[in-house]
């Protein structure tokens, strides 16, 4: 999970791409590639949980 503490990024998820902006969240589940770009200055916070 990744949550926009600050700025943009891009998000793609699978085929998907998400524009993320400053207090979303986006949940980016195993097991399926991945990838984040930062489209301005940006900070985030990462949140990994495994079982």
């Amino acid at each position: 999970m990744v949550y926009i503490l600050d700025g943009k990024a891009e998000i793609t998820i699978g085929n998907e791409t998400i524009n993320a902006e400053k207090g979303q969240v986006v949940v980016m589940p195993a097991n399926i590639p991945q990838g984040l770009v930062a489209t301005d200055n940006f900070k985030m916070l990462l949140v990994v949980v495994r079982k």
